[in-house]
């Protein structure tokens, strides 16, 4: 593929994932693209339930929403994105439907993996094998969209969002949290009870670590994952299906640590460069692991994982091999090399 010339590009679209952790691991390719093109005005184009984290992340750059599922939204955004007449379009979903999206809205240029028979409306395509896709970190992956049409390497960015002074101090009373030190709990998976430690597990390694530090316990997650908790002792706060996520992105900011499975609340953690311990399962963490310095892999060493599935067939060894007291030895090392 050949490098497109900066000085031919004025606008760029790009259409984000549509999973929060994977919108968290296309920040840095995004920032590179800003770079390369640090001349075109770009525009963001996300799930309208994600928005708020390019947002905050990039509070300057128009961003586009839509339902994706919703005729009458994808009618409003096929006709936005032909009024604006994009000269490029990045495509990080894998899907058939947000290739067409930009060959239908007339974008110019447009690129992304070459997946799902969805070659015919990309005129830059990335190649792409579902095997050598899961052999590599996940921000590596979408990476190599940026190198193929810039012919560079990715530069690693720190990035921090722009988190509102006022709004992290409303949410902290909002939530009965102000001068209360607390570490995170979220025990769901969106994608599948094979992501999923046992509950129980996470109230016994909470109260290992409520012990051992007098940190109040806050349970965090979805309204459909309140079904996965039972009886909580007194002295835990419950959010779980009480925060919007930019409540949630604010309460991590503020959190001592951050314990969860992989889900894309713990992206939410890693890009804040929160301490964080991550129970790993059915999945990989060399393709969707945290990277930042203050993060620890909790995986059992099991034939059968990485599978990939949403459910088991082997009565969840991978995650009932993890025990509670080997988290919190690990945990209270990490806490003990950042000083807390």
């Amino acid at each position: 593929m050949q490098e497109i010339p900066k000085d031919k590009i004025e606008r760029i679209i790009i259409r984000t994932s549509n999973w929060l952790g994977d919108v968290i691991m296309n920040l840095n390719t995004i920032e590179n693209i800003k770079q390369h093109f640090n001349n075109s005005t770009l525009t963001l184009l996300t799930p309208k339930n994600l928005e708020i984290i390019p947002r905050l992340f990039f509070p300057e750059t128009e961003i586009l929403s839509a339902d994706f599922n919703s005729k009458t939204d994808m009618k409003r955004i096929t006709r936005e994105i032909k009024l604006n007449k994009y000269d490029l379009g990045i495509i990080f979903p894998l899907s058939f439907s947000s290739a067409y999206l930009f060959w239908k809205s007339n974008v110019k240029i447009r690129a992304g993996f070459n997946s799902e028979l969805r070659g015919l409306f990309l005129n830059k395509k990335v190649p792409y094998s579902k095997k050598t896709f899961r052999e590599q970190h996940l921000r590596k992956s979408f990476d190599l969209i940026f190198s193929n049409i810039s012919k560079k390497d990715t530069v690693q960015y720190q990035l921090t969002p722009k988190l509102n002074g006022e709004n992290i101090k409303n949410t902290l009373s909002k939530f009965n949290l102000v001068s209360k030190p607390y570490f995170i709990l979220a025990p769901g998976a969106t994608y599948g009870p094979a992501k999923r430690w046992n509950f129980n597990n996470f109230i016994d390694l909470a109260n290992l670590i409520f012990s051992e530090t007098g940190f109040t316990p806050v349970l965090t997650g979805l309204p459909n994952e309140i079904e996965i908790t039972r009886e909580i002792p007194d002295n835990y706060i419950n959010l779980i299906g009480r925060t919007s996520l930019e409540e949630l992105v604010y309460l991590t900011n503020e959190s001592k640590l951050f314990i969860s499975n992989d889900s894309g609340s713990m992206h939410i953690a890693d890009a804040l460069s929160k301490p964080l311990a991550v129970i790993f399962g059915s999945t990989n963490p060399s393709w969707t692991g945290p990277i930042n310095k203050n993060s620890i892999v909790i995986k059992s060493d099991v034939a059968c994982s990485p599978c990939y599935k949403k459910d088991c067939s082997f009565d969840f060894v991978c995650m009932n091999r993890i025990n509670p007291d080997e988290v919190f030895e690990k945990i209270k090392k990490l806490l003990s090399k950042e000083g807390i």
